[in-house]
């Protein structure tokens, strides 16, 4: 090799270094995107997809005359899909000697092609890159809008979610539709399934409370003492049990139980006068105890912190239950007044990462449910 072609091919190679330091792709194939129906169709389709976006990638890639004749060689393949686009990342090996000796064995060339494309390649295939998932969500104010006034509109705090989700990108390859109290979100199928359950998770309705156990000091009410009431109520049937606990809520209790089952029921005091819940949040974090554990931290509104702070000086030496989702993760004593500030134990990771996405979302004031989810093609009666 003559020192010219030596120093062009550095330079080359100096030129797609920059690309290998850049953010990977999801590590997603297309045959991992598409969700089969009929198995051996569906393989043969996934496959002539996966197959014409990299004939598209590799006549776009490898013609281009400025990548060295030692850089024709890919290894390596990741197909994801960003928006409306394929971007497909090569990790392509050098056969230079020289370059093998100095460590430059390989480099990664990256492209991006549009979905249509791809459709020109392969017509026979395009109703399927235009498969979507469906996810039907039914919205109501949350019970924690009640307590403000001037009371929340629907309709503006719906368009205030949209406008959230759309500037954090989640919507970036979804369609919306908004019906009165419902919103349809349309995700192409190709989106990367993990993108679509993190969403779903994010959207998925999770409460998170700290309320008072009761005791003589807090509400007036003996646990132990009621705990013989309830569990008469529940030996008498579902009727019973119904209208013992229709009286008892109406007293400003509630028994709630344990998320570690072996722990009994805790009689909860709601009418304490301080209602935190998840409106009274400003943010949650994952962080770290003393030795390691992953926890999860918490800060409380500017504007709760007081509130939050003169509970926990009135009540000091109560037992605080730590709610999510309506079970008792714990009940710790409030040994010291607490500032706004603190940490939380006691959940399991899918737990955390659900209150975490669930709650650090900008709309606490709707409570959301999915009732439908189903696959639809580019027209709504497939």
């Amino acid at each position: 090799m003559s020192f010219f072609k030596l120093i062009a091919t550095l330079s080359f190679f100096l030129l797609f270094l920059g690309l290998s330091a850049q953010e990977e792709s999801r590590d997603v194939t297309v045959t991992e995107l598409l969700n089969p129906v009929s198995e051996n169709k569906e393989e043969a389709i996934q496959k002539a997809i996966t197959e014409a976006v990299d004939q598209v990638a590799k006549e776009i890639i490898f013609s281009d005359s400025t990548i060295p004749e030692t850089y024709k060689e890919p290894i390596r393949r990741t197909i994801s899909f960003d928006a409306k686009s394929f971007v497909i990342q090569y990790e392509v090996l050098s056969t230079s000697p020289l370059l093998e000796f100095l460590q430059f064995k390989s480099i990664t060339v990256k492209t991006s092609i549009s979905v249509s494309k791809i459709k020109q390649a392969i017509p026979q295939y395009t109703k399927h890159l235009d498969r979507r998932l469906e996810l039907v969500y039914q919205i109501h104010l949350a019970p924690a809008a009640e307590k403000i006034l001037p009371p929340p509109n629907l309709t503006v705090e719906i368009q205030n979610m949209i406008k959230y989700l759309k500037d954090e990108e989640w919507l970036e390859d979804a369609e919306v539709e908004i019906r009165e109290n419902q919103c349809t979100f349309s995700f192409l199928m190709l989106v990367s399934p993990k993108r679509i359950e993190d969403f779903k998770s994010m959207m998925k309705p999770c409460t998170f409370e700290f309320r008072l156990v009761a005791s003589a000091q807090s509400g007036g009410m003996i646990p132990d003492e009621e705990r013989m009431h309830y569990q008469k109520a529940k030996e008498q049937g579902k009727e019973a049990l119904a209208s013992y606990e229709k009286r008892l809520f109406e007293k400003g209790f509630a028994w709630l139980p344990a998320k570690d089952t072996i722990f009994p029921d805790y009689l909860i005091w709601y009418k304490d006068g301080y209602d935190i819940t998840n409106y009274n949040f400003a943010r949650f974090y994952t962080t770290a105890d003393e030795y390691g554990s992953k926890t999860i931290g918490f800060e409380i509104k500017d504007e709760y912190k007081a509130k939050f702070y003169e509970m926990t000086v009135k009540y000091k030496g109560e037992s605080l239950a730590i709610l999510f989702n309506s079970k008792v993760i714990s009940a710790p004593k409030i040994q010291s007044p607490i500032p706004g500030t603190g940490v939380l134990t006691g959940f399991q990771p899918d737990e955390a990462n659900q209150l975490i996405n669930g709650l650090n979302i900008k709309f606490p004031l709707l409570q959301i449910e999915l009732i439908s989810e189903r696959i639809i093609g580019t027209q709504k009666n497939q």
